[in-house]
């Protein structure tokens, strides 16, 4: 069979440049920005105190870490970290903790232990009806610090996004609190639910990250545990988020190619943000 062929039309190579500022000492920032917020008035000596850990890794993920679990332990603490990430890694507890560890996240170099569960503790119903639900590891320790990224979600650009809410819902909820979220309308869910499990008294702090174009932190910011404080921050580092995020300069293209996708990177395989609807 003979194809049908056409000349090719011509082509240039195009180049994107995005800021490259960035924090340098990440570890350093979370740590004292953790300790100048108090946190050594909120932790008891050898208080056990979750981290989570999300399924799409962070910009300076293993610093991020280092640098919480630092600050926890001058405390007196005795901080591990839990996979925090609905249904990722298969729903299972093996899955999520290999997840973090195709991330770059291992145990001896953050410097502490990974405990993955997929139980949880049934927190109560939200106004949306959609259930909270707490990872039964951080219910049975004495706190919990949420680590999470603020940015643009594939489905939502606007007001609450992905951030500390959305990680109090479906990171600290697991595989039960995710679907409980999207069974009753996610984003309604996603600022509902943390009304139930922030008056818990669980979470000591948010510490909310941004990153510029190339996956840097750009910006760093530690806050109360407390639904005013996470409702507001998620809110306002949105906006700085989206004018740091990259996106193709094109509206309409007949042919893209990506060289990576999938569940990692965003829940629909390639963030609609970047390569436009």
């Amino acid at each position: 069979m003979n194809y049908p062929t056409r000349e090719l039309p011509r082509m240039v190579l195009v180049r994107q440049h995005f800021s490259k500022e960035r924090i340098e000492a990440v570890e350093k920032t979370v740590y004292e920005k953790l300790l100048a917020a108090g946190l050594k008035t909120k932790v008891k000596q050898g208080a056990k105190i979750a981290i989570t850990a999300g399924s799409r890794g962070l910009g300076g993920f293993n610093d991020l870490l280092k640098g919480v679990i630092r600050a926890l332990r001058d405390a007196g603490a005795e901080p591990f970290i839990i996979p925090a990430m609905g249904s990722h890694g298969g729903a299972t507890a093996d899955g999520q903790k290999a997840l973090l560890q195709g991330l770059g996240i291992r145990e001896k170099e953050v410097g502490a232990e990974i405990r993955p569960t997929m139980e949880t503790v049934n927190l109560g119903e939200s106004k949306t009806g959609a259930r909270a639900h707490l990872d039964k590891n951080v219910a049975d320790a004495d706190g919990v610090v949420v680590l999470g990224r603020v940015k643009t979600h594939p489905q939502n650009t606007e007001g609450i996004a992905s951030g500390l809410l959305k990680m109090t819902t479906v990171g600290l909820g697991k595989q039960i609190g995710a679907h409980e979220a999207h069974s009753h309308g996610l984003w309604n869910s996603v600022k509902a639910v943390p009304e139930i499990t922030l008056a818990g008294g669980k979470v000591l702090f948010g510490v909310a990250v941004v990153e510029n174009a190339y996956r840097d932190p750009i910006a760093i910011e530690v806050v109360p545990g407390n639904y005013a404080a996470f409702f507001e921050t998620d809110k306002k580092l949105l906006e700085v988020a989206k004018r740091h995020f990259a996106r193709i300069p094109f509206e309409n293209l007949d042919l893209l190619v990506v060289d990576q996708l999938g569940k990692n990177i965003s829940g629909t395989g390639m963030d609609l943000n970047v390569i436009g609807p």
